[in-house]
């Protein structure tokens, strides 16, 4: 789907020098852009959360029936 937003000349001079600085057309610069957005977000909820071994206490001395099943 092509989409076509107006934009400033000083905006479109500035978006047509990055994709020249980063060998990219429009398509894969504003694709890159969202993959990095993405990861930047996943990398912040990942940090805020607590460390496992802060919440888990570990197994030891526990003997688990291979036959459980829950009902």
């Amino acid at each position: 789907m092509v989409t076509t937003i107006k934009i400033d000349k000083d905006d479109l001079e500035w978006w047509k020098r990055c994709c020249k600085v980063k060998g990219m057309t429009s398509r894969e610069v504003f694709s890159e852009i969202r993959r990095q957005c993405k990861l930047h977000h996943q990398r912040e909820l990942y940090n805020s959360l607590p460390m496992p071994s802060d919440y888990k206490k570990p197994l030891r001395n526990i003997k688990l029936d291979k036959k459980y099943t829950k009902k």
